[in-house]
């Protein structure tokens, strides 16, 4: 098995181009995507779903990127689609819960349930 010495002084595109010449394709760079399973469970955290479906192929420039960015950590497993799923649920029955609280102040939280678990089924 090939050994490779990595130094911290190194540029990662340098270790790329001399240690894995004919693996890669194309220009080299480096992925705005950070790997790793904080870095997923992060991506889970801070994900934000308003506009995601009008929005969600856009993924330049980043600033109005509507694309979740989750893709490479559910292909990867370091999340599953139910992970991400139950997450999105829970910020709509909040917000769903908010919004009904809002609108009609008496309604009870037990009714706010029933209507939540309406929409889901």
């Amino acid at each position: 098995m090939l050994q490779i010495t990595l130094h911290e002084s190194e540029d990662v595109l340098e270790i790329i181009e001399r240690d894995f010449q004919g693996l890669y394709s194309g220009a080299l760079g480096i992925s705005s995507i950070r790997g790793g399973q904080t870095a997923a469970n992060d991506a889970l955290k801070h994900l934000d779903i308003t506009g995601y479906a009008h929005h969600r192929s856009q993924v330049l420039p980043r600033d109005d990127r509507g694309a979740s960015v989750l893709s490479p950590y559910i292909r990867h497993n370091m999340l599953t689609l139910r992970d991400a799923f139950s997450l999105m649920v829970q910020d709509v029955s909040a917000a769903i819960r908010s919004e009904v609280s809002s609108v009609f102040p008496s309604t009870s939280s037990l009714r706010v349930a029933e209507i939540l678990d309406s929409i889901r089924s």
